[in-house]
């Protein structure tokens, strides 16, 4: 998977429709989105879910992909 962005944010669009987002909110604390085309999946809301890097805000965006992935296909 090869996001795009800066130390601030990143994200990236999959083929089979899927938009991650993780982006810088305040310090050691990163947010994150996925879409799947116009429907919100999951996004971090509060302060259990922000991620201290924004490593790791996208390794949380791409588990709950995957999570969606085998929800919908089963």
């Amino acid at each position: 998977m090869q996001w795009t962005g800066n130390k601030d944010w990143k994200h990236v669009k999959t083929g089979d429709g899927y938009h991650l987002k993780a982006e810088f909110l305040k310090p050691s604390k990163f947010w994150w989105i996925v879409y799947k085309g116009n429907q919100m999946i999951r996004v971090s809301r509060d302060e259990t879910d922000f991620q201290p890097t924004l490593k790791k805000a996208q390794v949380k965006a791409q588990q709950t992909m995957i999570r969606h992935i085998q929800n919908t296909s089963n």
